[in-house]
């Protein structure tokens, strides 16, 4: 029996239907910020900024076209990273995510747990001219896609409030406590 090419193209069309790259391939704006906080003169820093290092983890077959940075506010410290990537969460971003952060990082998920990651990348967070290299990663969180930020060097420590304190003592971080806010870190001097 010979076959046709109408039933060969059905065959096709019913394998790319069944296939198991079920999730969308598609580049996303993928924003993390970090803010002084506004208005408490004590606590509030006087300059953040975001350095990438070109390191990265990213799920297989999503793309990556790098982070894009800058500034975001004029009136007071705020810093911008968006990650130009895909998202779909796999086990290599965590990794690479956990092997550099070890046991100290925070997330903006309200849950401790790291199932897997869309992707992960390394950098310098300059705080009034230090500069400390850490690790964030992204993940879904329900609907949403939360952040992780996490330690690229030793030194660094989370307290007992969850504050991820940096190796010199000078600053701590925290995720924002807003309920709708799942992309924003605040620093503050210690």
């Amino acid at each position: 029996m010979k076959n046709s090419p109408l039933l060969s193209l059905c065959l096709v069309a019913s394998l790319v239907l069944i296939s198991p790259l079920g999730y969308a391939v598609t580049e996303h704006d993928n924003v993390v910020e970090f803010h002084s906080q506004p208005g408490d003169e004590y606590s509030q820093v006087t300059s953040l900024v975001f350095y990438f290092d070109g390191n990265y983890s990213i799920t297989s077959g999503q793309p990556w076209d790098g982070v894009i940075t800058n500034n975001v506010s004029a009136d007071y410290p705020a810093y911008q990273a968006d990650a130009l990537a895909g998202r779909h969460s796999s086990d290599p971003p965590s990794t690479f995510f956990t092997q550099r952060a070890g046991g100290e990082w925070i997330t903006t998920a309200g849950q401790p747990g790291i199932a897997g990651m869309n992707f992960a990348f390394t950098g310098s967070l300059e705080i009034d001219g230090s500069d400390y290299s850490i690790v964030l990663g992204q993940n879904m969180c329900g609907s949403r896609n939360c952040w992780y930020l996490g330690a690229n060097q030793s030194g660094f420590e989370v307290d007992a409030d969850g504050w991820l304190l940096t190796p010199d003592g000078q600053y701590r971080i925290k995720p924002s406590t807003d309920d709708d806010v799942y992309n924003e870190f605040r620093v503050f001097n210690y």
